[in-house]
């Protein structure tokens, strides 16, 4: 099933020498072997990555058209209706809701890590570090 943002922003399209192409592409992570969790939270992100490159997709199909408009020999007031008819606020909060879901995904994402980091060292998560209990005395 496709996201909204995913059917009006048109067909995917696949691997291409663009960025937004290349996480079009829907590959998922596969460095994240052995955990869940952290599957899991790769999974969030490629998502959230997805949403907001959906939504600069529709930012940039607006931006050709209106270049296009303007290279034409002759502009028309149609077409200049036409461009203004683009609804910039709803694709810029489409934009921020979807940066704002990726970096709360990252942030669950950087927390997990270092819980497997500070696990896999033999580093206990309730410890106190060393330092501070030099500093108290």
């Amino acid at each position: 099933m496709r996201r909204k943002s995913d059917v009006v922003s048109g067909e995917r399209t696949g691997n291409g020498r663009r960025a937004r192409d290349q996480v079009l592409s829907g590959e998922p992570p596969t460095c994240m072997e052995g955990d869940a969790d952290l599957q899991n939270l790769s999974l969030f992100v490629g998502d959230d990555i997805r949403e907001a490159a959906l939504a600069v997709g529709g930012i940039e199909d607006y931006l050709v058209q209106v270049t296009d408009m303007l290279r034409q020999a002759e502009i028309k007031s149609a077409t200049v209706k036409g461009a203004l008819e683009f609804d910039g606020a709803r694709r810029l909060n489409e934009l921020e809701e979807a940066l704002g879901s990726l970096h709360r995904s990252l942030e669950g994402l950087y927390a997990r890590t270092e819980l497997l980091e500070r696990r896999k060292s033999g580093i206990e998560e309730n410890t106190i570090p060393p330092n501070s209990l030099a500093a108290d005395a």
